[in-house]
């Protein structure tokens, strides 16, 4: 069956760019400071005929008794960018993992559109990541939802070390956020690289279910992986699941230690809380502000 966002979800999504400035940050704040395209002032100039007295700097003409004109220049918005794992660890089509990782996409772009910025999907592939759309409008939101909805389901490998191709940001700056459960050994430390130039260009979304925290495992049992489908036999399930809770929590704690080592946001991304308040929580500890 195709994925379907609840039909609520479009009405919640339009609600974001304020629930996001109450939760202490703001859409032109977000993740290193967006600034939706706002005209500043640039520097002084003299006067010269046919200049519009509105731009005089009066205060400028008292103290110096001169003549001087403000300019302005617009600052554009960096592009933000989300990128979406795909591969089978994901969870299927339309589990909680794969209907959390898919509102919480939808959820970025809009916010990132509300502000002003150009905003892109990218999923991951073995060459390099994809964009399946762009869009420079929040008055788009329907071909973002329909996009994220026709994106199938998740299959295969991961293929996060594609993302060093990621191109290069334009003059105007680039914010990435990647969603995934990173599960990959050796973790891709040269995809920081390409995502993170500089404070604030990237977050890393790090998107576990309450399901994969807290499996229930029977006495024996056989594994099977989604991606390679390996199977292993375990006889033993109790001291598995304890292993296994000390092995996601140094997981996380991974992925967290190489985002900070290269100045990317981490952030948690789970079905325990509405989409809404992750996306709040997320903006709001990558220092947005209203």
């Amino acid at each position: 069956m195709a994925f379907r966002f609840d039909d609520d979800y479009r009405a919640r999504l339009l609600a974001l760019p304020t629930l996001v400035r109450r939760g202490g940050g703001s859409p032109e704040g977000a993740a290193g400071g967006l600034k939706g395209g706002r005209v500043e002032f640039h520097d002084h100039r003299p006067y010269v005929q046919g200049d519009d007295v509105r731009d005089v700097d009066w205060h400028g003409y008292l103290r110096l008794d001169q003549l001087l004109v403000k300019e302005y220049a617009k600052d554009e918005a960096p592009e933000v960018v989300i990128v979406l794992d795909r591969s089978a660890s994901m969870g299927a089509g339309g589990s909680s993992k794969d209907r959390v990782a898919r509102e919480v996409a939808g959820g970025l772009a809009y916010v990132a559109l509300a502000a002003r910025c150009p905003a892109a999907v990218m999923v991951c592939a073995e060459g390099g990541p994809v964009t399946v759309g762009s869009w420079r409008s929040h008055r788009k939101i329907d071909h973002v939802l329909s996009l994220i909805e026709g994106l199938g389901d998740p299959d295969g490998r991961t293929h996060l070390a594609g993302l060093r191709h990621l191109r290069p940001p334009s003059a105007s700056g680039r914010v990435t956020f990647v969603l995934s459960d990173f599960l990959v050994d050796p973790l891709p430390v040269e995809v920081m690289v390409a995502i993170g130039r500089g404070a604030g260009s990237g977050c890393l979304l790090h998107v576990v279910t309450e399901e994969e925290r807290h499996p229930v495992v029977p006495e024996a049992c056989t594994l099977v992986d989604p991606e390679s489908h390996g199977r292993l036999v375990v006889p033993d399930g109790a001291s598995l699941l304890q292993a296994y809770a000390e092995e996601l929590a140094a997981h996380e704690e991974a992925v967290a230690r190489l985002a900070g080592a290269h100045r990317i946001g981490f952030g948690r991304v789970g079905d325990v809380h509405l989409f809404e308040r992750t996306i709040v929580d997320v903006l709001a500890e990558r220092g947005a502000r209203s």
